[in-house]
């Protein structure tokens, strides 16, 4: 289960900076821009990514 999950936190964080870069690349590359983006990204991917996921696998192994 902690392989599992050290994996699940990984991709989020994987995720992040590459939705950051993504997003902050655009208009002239601004640190505070990508901090920001990657910051507000971390509360939906944490919340909804890591959580959820560990919920459906858990689900998903007891039925």
């Amino acid at each position: 289960m902690s392989i599992i999950l050290r994996r699940k936190i990984l991709t989020s964080i994987l995720s992040r900076v590459l939705f950051a870069l993504i997003f902050s690349v655009p208009t002239v590359f601004d640190m505070n821009a990508f901090v920001n983006l990657y910051y507000l990204n971390l509360m939906f991917v944490a919340a909804y990514g890591v959580i959820t996921s560990m919920f459906s696998d858990c689900f998903h192994c007891k039925h």
